[in-house]
């Protein structure tokens, strides 16, 4: 299992990571599908599920693993995002777990270093996503690489890939998927993290899915 030291690193550990995806290592290019994917992804800023349910799996480095279910009501914004409370955590004896482990955090602030508006993007052919065409964007950096796939006619997001590593630190995946609303906006309806702590003896590995519904304007 993940120590309690285990957890509150790896938010450490994650910023470390991002320092190397700095926005500034893209050249400045402006691509419309992408600066349209951008309103989408910025939409959320003022926007919030109301609940999110996610299921959490963390391995220690002995290969010990916990398994629970974390369910989150919208509460308030805090620093400009959303803030939850728990609602329900199953079994309840990892309450103290799933209050130190906040992905949502991390995950914002991936996405805040990689959604700029002076990306480096890489617009590849038309692809089938699941049966629908889609246009791939690629942004990479130093440590990540972010893969974005879009509606060809109006850029709304429809799912992302974003890959990042350090060695000997951490490792990270990330894979988010949209849907498009009768409000105008794509929004996230289901997001997986696989999360790796690298650092030698000190190991650890998290894992989870979350759902999110009934987007609504805060």
């Amino acid at each position: 299992m993940c120590s309690d030291s285990d957890a509150k690193t790896t938010p450490l550990l994650v910023a470390l990571l991002l320092g190397s995806l700095v926005p500034q290592a893209w050249a400045s290019q402006a691509d419309p599908l992408w600066t349209e994917a951008l309103r989408h992804i910025k939409a959320q800023q003022a926007w919030a599920a109301k609940e999110t349910d996610e299921a959490v799996v963390t391995e220690g480095r002995s290969g010990e693993r916990k398994t629970f279910r974390v369910k989150r009501l919208f509460d308030s914004r805090v620093d400009g995002r959303p803030h939850y409370k728990l609602e329900e955590v199953t079994p309840s004896s990892m309450t103290s777990e799933a209050e130190t482990i906040r992905i949502d955090e991390i995950v914002a602030q991936m996405e805040s270093l990689v959604f700029t508006a002076n990306a480096k993007i890489d617009r590849k052919d038309s692809e089938l996503l699941d049966g629908v065409p889609a246009i791939r964007l690629e942004a990479s950096a130093i440590a990540g690489t972010l893969q974005l796939w879009v509606d060809p006619a109006t850029g709304a997001p429809r799912r992302y890939t974003l890959r990042a590593s350090l060695p000997l630190l951490v490792s990270a995946e990330i894979l988010c998927e949209f849907r498009s609303s009768d409000v105008g906006f794509a929004f996230p309806v289901r997001r997986t993290h696989d999360i790796r702590i690298r650092i030698p003896f000190k190991g650890a590995r998290l894992r989870s899915e979350v759902r999110f519904s009934d987007w609504v304007r805060q």
